[in-house]
């Protein structure tokens, strides 16, 4: 039993070592702001750096909202607004088609936060065998 012990207090001590990775008390706290895709992982494993101007922002009101650049209008437009709601281990993406009054499933993606980046997979992409397909993405905070 000491044995135990021991050993479950080394693996916390460990644990709390380990400052690249974290967990925040409140997600829906840490995801509020604009973020912007820095990495992709595709599904045949390639891994890609990112150069695109989108924003994607989450809002207190559950809002997230993606913007691209215009170099015409030299601003940023909005694509398109998404519900999301989050939790402690998934973020749901909520998208709705109100002219055929249709509810789509939500994506649904795991994700943790490290380094001021968003790390998230989506699990449920509906693409099928696809090897160029997007698995995981990495955003950085923008401040």
């Amino acid at each position: 039993m000491r044995k135990l012990i021991f050993l479950l207090g080394f693996f916390a001590i460990f644990l709390s070592c380990n400052q690249d990775y974290y967990i925040l008390s409140d997600p829906q706290e840490a995801i509020l702001g604009k973020w912007k895709l820095i990495e992709s992982e595709l599904r045949n494993g390639e891994k890609r750096k990112e150069d695109s101007k989108d924003i994607y922002e989450y809002l207190s009101d559950n809002t997230f909202k993606v913007s691209s650049y215009d170099n015409v209008e030299e601003q940023y437009i909005a694509r398109y607004t998404r519900i999301y709601s989050i939790d402690s281990l998934f973020i749901y993406y909520f998208e709705q088609d109100f002219t055929n009054n249709v509810d789509y499933e939500p994506m649904i993606s795991k994700y943790f936060f490290y380094d001021d980046k968003l790390w998230r997979k989506c699990i449920n992409c509906a693409i099928e065998d696809v090897d160029f397909a997007v698995v995981t993405q990495v955003y950085q905070r923008i401040k």
